[in-house]
């Protein structure tokens, strides 16, 4: 028993050790968008449902087969390493992201990730047929281990060793885990040869009703996690330790209830699943909380949820001759979950409306076979739906939904209807730019006059050649003049159409303009050196970060496009990060001077404050009138850190 045991957390470990270090591998090479991680999700729960399904057909037969086979497979798997991914898989920029990402994790960790997906249901089948007793707090005890991983990642492996480091580290502990499934299968062998031990008498057949309620029950908190986990890094930032957190509260929901003898009676359930829906109200009805609050409350609400609908699905668990089935259906409904969010959503709306959608459908799945619970759960459904009300929208004119995010062209007038019309480009609660349309040519918001980038280009005089990463409605156009090459660089095709075909500023400035489709890193990496006057990079979706914009490696390519007098632009407004510190430090390191310009603006819809980083060498800063002067934090004495793509630590920047 002690080696399938110490078998069964060493693959618990390492499988939840490897997602979020293949996350951190492949958010440079996408865009670092948010749904790079939902993707990565889908790709592992959908291999947890081949290993589940592989441990469930291998439990059928007698035992010293099963040992025989899981034997070949696990070898297969270690000849399989190492597990960091070829850069031959970097994205084209015509390239699916989601089958480019998925067809990289199957060809680096895919074998892997199939026999540690396995491990839990193989040894709990082996240790129920080889020794009496209940299996089943093996797999709180598997779920411990992956909860010990999630947190040791972001705490002792991500801060101290780069992402190909933590690839071979982890598998050299694969190979240490590979020799434990030997010794196991050799275990159950032996005892096999032994004492021929026979399956446990399975009773009668499931019924189909139970294994629907087994993959929904599945489903709901696996595609609540996904949600969650999006809506956190869309609004904060896409970094491993915002998918971490959502990922170890969920596990820890499988910890408590496959830990409990016996668990609460329904009432309890639906209180605790109405807190939980509880937990979302404050995030909707008003923005701008602070970062701890958001995702303080994301995360509780998404635990008590999954807490609830893991406790019905517990409550319906088989035996354990047929707990085989009961994983496989398990998995199942956590891939469908997972296939929901990240390609059904995407795919079939053109808003984000799943994660109200999954707040509305959890109370109704709880409540099924339990009326007397009902009211408790109905005070959540109506806080969820009148929440989900008071979201406020303008008139919508269009909308569009990708991988890459959901946008939606609304016409305002705040300040009634004597006021100007404006047409304004919206992410949720996040503006990417706005049109006065009795002024279509006056930049406005954190491009008005008096910002950091108007003083930039007011200061290059003649003509100019302009490279500007991040599009949004194309308001930067404005500042074209006749001569001037603009180019920009813009990762969401939806966002060039949007530019093009529903604002003017393309249109209508007077510089030569052209629009460059994909990740801006990828497409700048693949070009020849631009000599550009000016880079702006102004790439920020609301307060979300794409960190490989501002690492070290970033900062090189942005030198190698600039001339030699060339300047370097950065809008590095956030709610949440000190940006301007984490800037100043890629700077220093460059040799240049930099000067921190922040500005209050007005706007017909209210101020708008803004923060840009002027950059270049001293000599050419000096000789247009920029002195240094760096950003508050540095003046309180603290340490820039520097970013690198391997190592990109999010606590030292947080307010």
């Amino acid at each position: 028993m002690p080696i399938l045991a110490v078998t069964l957390l060493a693959g618990a470990f390492l499988l939840f050790m490897v997602q979020p270090l293949m996350g951190a591998f492949v958010l440079p090479w996408f865009g670092g968008a948010p749904a790079v991680w939902t993707t990565c999700m889908l790709f592992f729960q959908t291999v947890l449902l081949g290993g589940y399904a592989y441990a469930h057909g291998l439990a059928r037969w007698p035992l010293r087969r099963q040992a025989a086979v899981h034997m070949a497979v696990v070898l297969a798997a270690a000849v399989a390493l190492p597990i960091a991914p070829d850069e031959g898989w970097r994205p084209g920029p015509d390239q699916d992201p989601i089958l480019r990402i998925l067809g990289l994790l199957a060809a680096s960790v895919g074998l892997p990730y199939l026999v540690l997906s396995s491990t839990s249901t193989l040894m709990q089948a082996w240790a129920a047929r080889l020794f009496p007793g209940s299996p089943y707090k093996l797999y709180a005890g598997s779920n411990a281990a992956s909860l010990a991983a999630l947190f040791a990642y972001p705490l002792l492996v991500g801060p101290w060793l780069g992402a190909r480091d933590q690839a071979t580290a982890w598998s050299w502990a694969f190979g240490g885990f590979a020799l434990l499934s030997l010794g196991s299968a050799a275990l159950a062998w032996r005892r096999d040869a032994h004492q021929q031990v026979l399956a446990p008498e399975a009773g009668p057949p499931t019924p189909r009703r139970t294994v629907l309620a087994w993959i929904g029950l599945s489903a709901l908190p696996s595609a609540l996690l996904l949600a969650v986990t999006e809506q956190i890094t869309a609004d904060v930032s896409v970094v491993p330790f915002f998918w971490v957190l959502p990922l170890a509260l969920y596990l820890l929901t499988f910890i408590v209830v496959f830990a409990q003898a016996q668990q609460p009676g329904p009432q309890r359930v639906a209180v605790a699943a109405a807190l939980g829906l509880a937990c979302f109200l404050p995030n909707a009805v008003w923005p701008g909380l602070p970062l701890i609050t958001q995702v303080g409350l994301g995360s509780g609400g998404l635990f008590l949820l999954a807490l609830a609908l893991h406790t019905e699905l517990v409550r319906r668990r088989p035996p354990p001759a047929r707990l085989t089935g009961f994983y496989l259906a398990m998995s199942l409904g956590g891939a469908l979950g997972g296939l929901a969010v990240a390609v059904g959503a995407p795919t079939l709306l053109t808003t984000r409306l799943e994660l109200p959608a999954l707040l509305l459908l959890a109370p109704v799945a709880l409540v099924l076979g339990h009326r007397r619970a009902a009211w408790t759960v109905a005070v959540g459904v109506a806080v969820v739906g009148t929440a989900s009300a008071l979201t406020p929208e303008g008139d919508v004119q269009a909308r569009y939904r990708s991988f890459y995010g959901s946008l939606r062209v609304e016409l305002q007038r705040p300040a009634g209807a004597d006021g100007p019309v404006i047409r304004h480009l919206v992410d949720g609660r996040v503006s990417h730019g706005f049109q006065v349309l009795s002024q279509p040519m006056t930049p406005m918001g954190y491009y008005a006059p008096g910002t950091g980038i108007h003083r930039a280009f007011s200061a290059l005089k003649g003509a100019r050649k302009v490279g500007l990463i991040g599009l949004g409605s194309g308001t930067l156009a404005a500042y074209g003049r006749v001569g001037d090459v603009f180019r920009f660089y813009e990762l969401n095709p939806d966002v060039i159409d949007v530019a093009r075909t529903r604002f003017t500023y393309l249109r209508d400035s007077p510089a030569q303009i052209s629009v460059a489709a994909g990740d801006a890193r990828l497409v700048l990496a693949g070009e020849a050196p631009q000599q550009l006057d000016l880079l702006v990079v102004d790439a920020f979706s609301g307060d979300a970060v794409p960190a490989h914009l501002l690492t070290a490696e970033a900062f090189d390519l942005y030198r190698r496009h600039l001339a030699p007098q060339g300047l370097l632009a950065l809008h590095v407004s956030n709610h949440h990060l000190d940006l301007p510190l984490l800037v100043y430090g890629q700077l220093q390191t460059l040799g240049w001077t930099s000067r921190y310009i922040p500005h209050r603006a007005p706007s017909p819809l209210g101020p708008y404050v803004s923060k840009w980083v002027l950059a270049g060498p001293p000599e050419r800063m000096a000789a247009l009138g920029f002195e240094p002067r760096p950003p508050p934090a540095v003046d309180e004495g603290r340490t820039p850190p520097v970013w690198t793509d391997d190592h990109s630590p999010l606590w030292p920047l947080l307010r």
